[in-house]
């Protein structure tokens, strides 16, 4: 096998091994980009948990705050139900413990909803942290990967540029050895014509 042979497929394999770390590196670039996507999304989805969660709090204060009015006004109807002089202004008051529990039962629906909405919301973080991990492996492996190949095209180089200055060696010894074979062949013939001369 010739030099430039040997040359030739050093460098076809580096060109080989340079595209597959291109090609592993966009891979890379591209989970990454995937998992900070992924990772944002997360904190997107905490932060609307977050808030459902203030709102499902300040609802189930008022609803209790409610809760404790209607006792009070229960209360109120009963001893107004027992004093004679009380009892003109019991339906005003029965009015109010119906008008608030009308209100409650809304408020109770609507916390419901938002308990409701905060679960699923729950829910899909859970499954978003899951596509996390997936991506955070696969990067990892492709990572691995791609420290694998990078170690193998540095190897390719470091052989090739070996190869290349054993070539330069062999083809200055090479030379170096013409120079010497031609001064042996002057020399010789310089001796044959001065013996020549001399007879």
């Amino acid at each position: 096998v010739c030099s430039s042979d040997l040359e030739a497929r050093g460098r076809e394999e580096e060109e080989r091994r340079g595209r597959e770390v291109g090609s592993l590196e966009g891979e890379v670039r591209g989970l990454t980009e995937q998992l900070e996507e992924s990772e944002s999304k997360v904190q997107d989805k905490n932060s609307q948990v977050a808030h459902l969660e203030q709102r499902l709090g300040e609802g189930e204060a008022v609803l209790q705050a409610m809760e404790e009015q209607v006792v009070l006004l229960r209360e109120e109807v009963a001893r107004g139900r027992e004093d004679s002089q009380g009892r003109e202004g019991l339906e005003g008051l029965a009015a109010r413990v119906e008008a608030l529990t009308g209100e409650m039962a809304r408020k109770s629906e609507e916390v419901q909803e938002v308990g409701v909405a905060r679960n699923l919301l729950l829910e899909q973080v859970q499954e978003q942290q899951e596509e996390n991990c997936r991506l955070a492996g696969s990067l990892q492996e492709t990572s691995g990967r791609l420290e694998v190949l990078q170690e193998q095209l540095r190897e390719v180089r470091e052989e090739r540029s070996a190869g290349e200055a054993r070539m330069r060696q062999s083809g200055e010894g090479a030379a170096l050895q013409l120079a010497s074979l031609s001064a042996m062949v002057t020399d010789v013939s310089t001796e044959k014509i001065g013996r020549a001369s001399c007879r």
